[in-house]
């Protein structure tokens, strides 16, 4: 997994698969899969709101919370 770039927080109601993937250091899958369910469901009302997006272990969340907001 790569690394996140930067301290600032990624919002997910608006950020790209791109921006995920520089800012909080996930996969280009993982990224996808956010966008995609966030096009799909509608906007996140929180970051616990991942756990509801396949494929999204806790253990990703866990290492991903602290580089994303809502």
């Amino acid at each position: 997994m790569a690394q996140p770039v930067t301290t600032e927080k990624v919002d997910l109601n608006t950020c790209t698969a791109s921006e995920l993937m520089k800012e909080a250091g996930i996969s280009i899958f993982t990224a996808n899969d956010i966008v995609g369910f966030r096009k799909t469901h509608g906007k996140f009302s929180s970051v616990d709101d991942l756990k509801q997006v396949p494929k999204i272990a806790n253990s990703v969340l866990d290492r991903i919370r602290p580089h994303v907001k809502v």
